[in-house]
C-alpha cells in the first residue's frame, strides 16, 4: 500500500499550488484539496477495492475527528443569521473539504508503521524547499540590487504571503530541535536549518509576533527538556544545558547575530528596533487598528454569543463597525485574531469545538509527559508537538490562519499525527460498525 505515502505528501505539498491567475491562493488550494480528496476515495473503493465506510470507520471514531464534524454542523447552522449567504456558503465548502482531509491524513498515518521517520522527512523536505524558496531571492537582490528589501513580497516562497511563510517555518522549528535531541538526520543540516529560520524571522520577515512567537518557544522547548531529563534521570541541569546549547542555543544566537550584521552592513531594521516598536502602542497604527478590530468582533459577539453572525461572513459584518474608519474603501476583511472573529461568526459552541480539537490534544499529549510509564522520547515528541500547537495558537491571537488552506492542512496533519500517536480511546457509534 504504498499509495498512503503519496497521499501525505500530495495533502502537505499544497504549498506548491500556483496561482492559476488567482487573486487570492486560497482558490486554487481549495480546488487542489477536493482533487486529492476525491482521489483518495477512487484510491480506497476502486484500486484497493475496499468498503469505503469500512475502511474510513475506526478514524471517524476518534474525538478529535468528531469536534471537527460537530463544529461543521454547528457552522452549517449558523448559516441562518449570515447576512451573506454565497460568502458563509463558500466557506462552509473549505470546512467541509477539510474535514475530509482531516478524515484521510488519520486513515493514511495509521496504516503507516514508522511514522515518525516519514514525519521526519515530511518535515525535512517542506523546511529545506521553504527555506530555499527565501534564502535564493535574498541573495539574488544582494549580488543584482546591491541590497534585500526587508519585508518585500519577493521573498513569500509558494504560501502568497510572508507572515503566512513565517508561522508555517515557526510551527515546524521545534521538531528540528527535536531531531537534533533524538540524533535523527544530518547534525550539521539541521543546525544549519535552525540558524537560517532565525534569520529569516528576525531580519527578513522582521514580522514582531513571529520574533515574539520565536522567544516563547525558545523559553518552552528549554523548559520541556530540562523537565523531561531531570524527571527520566537521564542528566544533570549542566548535561541538559549542554544538549539545548547544541541543539537550539547556539543556532538561535547564530541566527540573531547574522540578523545585527545584515542590519549594519545593509542598513535595515535589527529585531530589536522592529520588537522596541512596541513600546509606544499610542503611535502604532496597526496595534491601535488590531485593537479596534478586537473590540468590534466582542461587540458583533454579544449581540449573538449562542450562534453567533454566520460562519464567514465577518468581512461584511465589520463593515458597520468599521465604516466610519475606512480609508479608501479598504474593508477590514478579518478580525486579525480567529478566537475573536469565530465567536463572532459562530457563537461560543462554534468557538469550543472548533479550539476544543487543539486543546483537547495539548491536554492529552501534557497527560503523557508526565505518565511515568512513557518513554524519554514519546515525552520529547508530545512536547514539541505540544509547542507547535502553541505556535499555531499564537498565530490565532494575532493572524487568521483560519482562512488559510495551508495552515489548516498544518493544523489537521498535526492533529491526525498527535491522534495516531497518543492512541486515545474511540467512541463506538452504530454506523461506523458496519
Amino acid at each position: 500500500m504504498k499509495g498512503k505515502y503519496l497521499f501525505l505528501i500530495l495533502y502537505m505539498s499544497i504549498g506548491l499550488v500556483p496561482y492559476f491567475g488567482a487573486a487570492d491562493k486560497v482558490v486554487p488550494q481549495v480546488l487542489y484539496l477536493n482533487l486529492v480528496n476525491f482521489s483518495a476515495i477512487i484510491y480506497v473503493a476502486f484500486i484497493l477495492k475496499k468498503n469505503i465506510f469500512k475502511e474510513l470507520a475506526e478514524s471517524l471514531k476518534n474525538i478529535g475527528l468528531v469536534f471537527y464534524f460537530l463544529f461543521f454542523i454547528w457552522s452549517s447552522i449558523t448559516l441562518i443569521n449570515s447576512i451573506n449567504l454565497a460568502e458563509s456558503l463558500a466557506t462552509l465548502g473549505e470546512i467541509f473539504s477539510l474535514l475530509v482531509s482531516f478524515v484521510f491524513l488519520i486513515y493514511f498515518i495509521s496504516k503507516i508503521s514508522n511514522i515518525k521517520r516519514v514525519f521526519f522527512y515530511i518535515i525535512m523536505s517542506l523546511l529545506t524547499i521553504e527555506v530555499v524558496s527565501v534564502i535564493a531571492p535574498y541573495l539574488y537582490e544582494i549580488i543584482n540590487i546591491g541590497s534585500p528589501n526587508q519585508r518585500g513580497q519577493i521573498y513569500r516562497g509558494y504560501t502568497g504571503n510572508i507572515n503566512i511563510l513565517a508561522y508555517i517555518l515557526l510551527i515546524k522549528l521545534p521538531f528540528l530541535v527535536y531531531f537534533q535531541i533524538t540524533k535523527q538526520g544530518n547534525y550539521r543540516i539541521n543546525f544549519f536549518l535552525i540558524s537560517l529560520i532565525v534569520f529569516i524571522i528576525s531580519a527578513i520577515f522582521a514580522t514582531r509576533s513571529a520574533i515574539i512567537s520565536l522567544f516563547i518557544i525558545s523559553i518552552l522547548m528549554t523548559l520541556f527538556v530540562i523537565y523531561i531529563r531531570n524527571k527520566e534521570k537521564k542528566s544533570t541541569l549542566k548535561s541538559s544545558f549542554r544538549i539545548l546549547l547544541k541543539a537550539l542555543i547556539i543556532p538561535l544566537f547564530l541566527g540573531l547575530i547574522i540578523n545585527n550584521l545584515e542590519s549594519k552592513i545593509f542598513d535595515t531594521i535589527s529585531f530589536q528596533t522592529r520588537l522596541s516598536s512596541l513600546n509606544d502602542i499610542a503611535q502604532d497604527n496597526s496595534l491601535a487598528q488590531r485593537l479596534r478590530y478586537y473590540a468590534h468582533a466582542l461587540e458583533s459577539f454579544k449581540e449573538k454569543p449562542i450562534v453567533g453572525k454566520g460562519i464567514g461572513s465577518w468581512e461584511y459584518e465589520s463593515v458597520k463597525y468599521e465604516k466610519h474608519e475606512m480609508q479608501n474603501y479598504v474593508v477590514p476583511y478579518h478580525a486579525h485574531n480567529d478566537f475573536l472573529e469565530l465567536l463572532a461568526e459562530t457563537g461560543i459552541l462554534g468557538f469550543v469545538l472548533y479550539f476544543g480539537i487543539i486543546f483537547f490534544i495539548c491536554y492529552n499529549l501534557l497527560k503523557k509527559i508526565l505518565d511515568k510509564e512513557s518513554g524519554y522520547e514519546s515525552k520529547l515528541f508530545s512536547a514539541f508537538l505540544i509547542i507547535s500547537f502553541i505556535v499555531y495558537l499564537i498565530d490565532s491571537t494575532f493572524n487568521f490562519p483560519f482562512d488559510r488552506t495551508i495552515q489548516q492542512i498544518h493544523l489537521i496533519f498535526l492533529l491526525a499525527i498527535s491522534i495516531n500517536f497518543l492512541n486515545l480511546k474511540k467512541i463506538n457509534f452504530p454506523y461506523t460498525n458496519v
